[in-house]
């Protein structure tokens, strides 16, 4: 299934959060994560597979930023 702009995941940030996340008509997974972080790294393929579902709306937050 081609990944649409709406199953897609997403980069959110201070500017945009609100809209993305909070005047979301669906139900949010929020992934807060960091560049340097491995864990982020290992879990960002199956976030992708999530979002590509379209079940929910995945977003992600550099919290570096």
């Amino acid at each position: 299934m081609p990944q649409s702009a709406e199953t897609s995941l997403r980069s959110v940030n201070a500017g945009n959060f609100n809209l993305e996340v909070g005047e979301s008509k669906k139900i949010v997974l929020v992934d807060f994560y960091s560049d340097w972080c491995d864990a982020c790294k290992v879990i960002a393929p199956i976030l992708e597979k999530i979002a590509g579902e379209g079940i929910v709306k995945v977003v992600k937050l550099n919290v570096d930023e």
